[in-house]
């Protein structure tokens, strides 16, 4: 049989490519070769150029450029590959499936791991003080209170996140948008934003802080938001403890933030070698490419096969995370860049810590945010005009 040359387009350097997914392929096919190209993207926009560019028989991406794909029409849809092959929707987590479908409900994705974040507890310490241990779909709110209780016991309260990441998640899960696109300007609500930030500003240092997974390892902090891999080695320690779902919106319970796909494969509709593209693809999904992948993962993710998805870490019960919905509502709204994203946050984090310094309140607060905000979007919408007005008339058209 004849070499193929595969282009994969992808995040990734050569040497972490063949280690996360070459080396398994070419195991199963040695026929194959690769002609890798990795993105330098900055932007989803410059990865959708990339992909029109080069032409790839398979993309490896993320979330956010992957959606952006998905809203140019540029992924093929794998329905037909699936109903001539092995595998059905049914056997994979149907929030995958569902999330990684396009407006026409095409099946234009699949991953093969899901990655979890959970909030970890120490047993120990909250029966010391007596205090209930977290459940699932505790609201930001409710969490809080409880991080709030070990104040002054010496241990904090909640680690893994700062004022500012708490925000933030308060933010997304609210699903609080700031683009008035009709009129090209942030619009902030005043009630939700300002109960937010009121919330956040109460916070004492040993309440909530950024804090390390070696500190909860400790036994340092009675609750740490962190990602799966804690489990083996919270199993090495001590002290008892549990995990239960990250904190949600009190008023959606069954939606959360905290569970997505790191790498989302795709075929794009130009693809030159679209059938052995699928049957890689199909390897890498299958059962038996399971505990390879599951053996590189460095964040502890799961197989998104229905039947492991509780497998692999034993005796913990992952089951209350597979019953919520993904909220794939984007943070801040539709409309806003990754940089403008990034600015945005620095921006909040500088003045959470201006008013935590001078002891402004949650209002002071949120007119700093809504003008410095407004700054940002404006420049951002200033330089997209420019870059707009440099392109030649084939890229208008």
């Amino acid at each position: 049989m004849p070499e193929t040359v595969l282009t994969v387009y992808s995040q990734f350097e050569d040497q972490v490519f063949y280690r996360y997914y070459g080396n398994l392929i070419l195991q199963q096919f040695p026929n194959v070769s690769f002609n890798l190209i990795q993105s330098q993207a900055a932007t989803p926009e410059e990865a959708a150029k990339d992909v029109m560019t080069y032409k790839p028989d398979l993309v490896m991406t993320w979330k956010s450029n992957f959606q952006e794909l998905s809203k140019q029409g540029m992924l093929s849809d794998l329905t037909p590959f699936m109903k001539s092959g092995t595998l059905k929707e049914e056997d994979y987590y149907p929030e995958m499936i569902r999330g990684l479908k396009n407006e026409d409900n095409q099946l234009i994705g699949l991953s093969p791991l899901v990655n979890v974040y959970g909030v970890f507890y120490n047993k120990s310490l909250f029966d010391a003080k007596h205090i209930a241990y977290p459940s699932d779909r505790m609201s930001w709110e409710e969490i809080l209170q409880l991080a709030k209780r070990f104040s002054g016991s010496g241990a904090t309260g909640l680690m893994g996140r700062s004022p500012t990441g708490v925000l933030r998640d308060i933010v997304k899960a609210k699903g609080l948008t700031i683009i008035d696109k009709q009129n090209d300007t942030l619009q902030f609500n005043q009630t939700d934003w300002t109960a937010a930030l009121r919330t956040v500003l109460e916070l004492k240092p040993d309440q909530v802080q950024k804090g390390s997974e070696e500190l909860f390892l400790q036994g340092k902090s009675a609750m740490y938001v962190g990602m799966l891999h804690m489990i083996p080695k919270l199993e090495q320690q001590a002290f008892n403890w549990g995990v239960v779902t990250t904190p949600v919106d009190g008023n959606a319970r069954d939606y959360i933030n905290d569970i997505f796909f790191n790498d989302i494969i795709g075929i794009p509709k130009e693809a030159v070698n679209k059938e052995i593209a699928w049957e890689i693809l199909q390897y890498i999904m299958s059962d038996d490419a399971v505990a390879y992948l599951q053996r590189n993962s460095n964040t502890g993710a799961v197989s998104t096969l229905m039947n492991r998805m509780n497998q692999q870490y034993g005796s913990v019960d992952l089951s209350a995370f597979w019953q919520q919905t993904i909220d794939d509502r984007p943070y801040l709204g539709r409309h806003v860049s990754s940089a403008f994203v990034d600015q945005f946050d620095g921006m909040m984090d500088t003045v959470l810590t201006e008013a935590a310094a001078n002891n402004k309140s949650a209002e002071a607060s949120l007119k700093e945010i809504e003008a410095r905000g407004q700054l940002i979007y404006q420049a951002e919408r200033s330089s997209a005009a420019t870059e707009g007005t440099n392109e030649t008339e084939e890229e208008r058209q």
